[in-house]
């Protein structure tokens, strides 16, 4: 889930599996002891490092500081997320409502609290924030979600209440939205939604799971180096 290259420390895992079929073939108990042991470490290394909680959380805090100050919108997990978000909600329902092949984050991603609020409903309730707090909301993955393709660009500037009729005929995480908050849309509603977001994010891709895991200060220095040999490798 974080900001990496999906090859990005392929090599360790490689290495790893090398090392321990030469030790298999050697056939010597001692040599194979040891190299199970130093599998281990490398793969607990590279699973603690990749799936990294606070880590994630910077890389997203970021993305609120850059220029385009977009924060989870522009998190190139995020159309993914919200997929399999999608089809936790979809259960054993038969239909499917949104094609994974053909959704896109231009067509298919939905600001609730939208971009370019005009209506007085968003004025009312939202036009008091700060710049960055506007900002801090605006593109929090609790306003974001999948919709059905079409209606993102229909209804994108409408009030809440016109949205959530929509929603109500819409896809999976559209129902939701329109069931949990059927009558207000405002900054709190939006942190309530984000941290139930958070919780699937934690749960789906086993991070709090992944953090107990303990790295001693060697683990920790083999990651880094073999981290930074990959990307000089590829720099060349």
């Amino acid at each position: 889930m974080n900001r990496r290259r999906s090859d990005v420390g392929l090599s360790t895992f490689s290495n790893a599996a090398h090392g321990l079929y030469k030790s298999l073939k050697s056939n010597r108990s001692g040599k194979l002891r040891e190299s199970k042991k130093e599998t281990l470490s490398s793969l607990k290394s590279n699973i603690s490092e990749y799936g990294n909680w606070q880590k994630f959380n910077d890389e997203i805090e970021e993305l609120f500081r850059s220029e385009k100050k977009d924060g989870y919108y522009s998190w190139k997990g995020l159309l993914y997320m919200l997929y399999e978000y999608e089809e936790m909600k979809r259960g054993r329902e038969e239909a499917e409502k949104l094609n994974y092949d053909k959704i896109t984050k231009k067509n298919s991603i939905e600001h609730i609290y939208p971009q370019n609020p005009k209506d007085e409903y968003w004025l009312n309730r939202f036009g008091d924030l700060t710049d960055k707090e506007n900002d801090k909301k605006l593109h929090s993955i609790g306003n974001l979600m999948l919709l059905t393709r079409g209606k993102n660009s229909k209804i994108k500037n409408y009030s809440y209440k016109k949205k959530v009729g929509e929603y109500k005929i819409s896809n999976y995480s559209a129902n939701e939205v329109a069931k949990n908050y059927p009558k207000e849309w405002t900054p709190r509603k939006i942190k309530n939604r984000e941290n139930d977001l958070i919780s699937f994010i934690k749960k789906r891709w086993a991070f709090d799971q992944i953090n107990k895991t303990s790295l001693d200060e060697k683990d920790k220095k083999m990651i880094e180096d073999e981290n930074n040999e990959e990307i000089e490798a590829k720099e060349v």
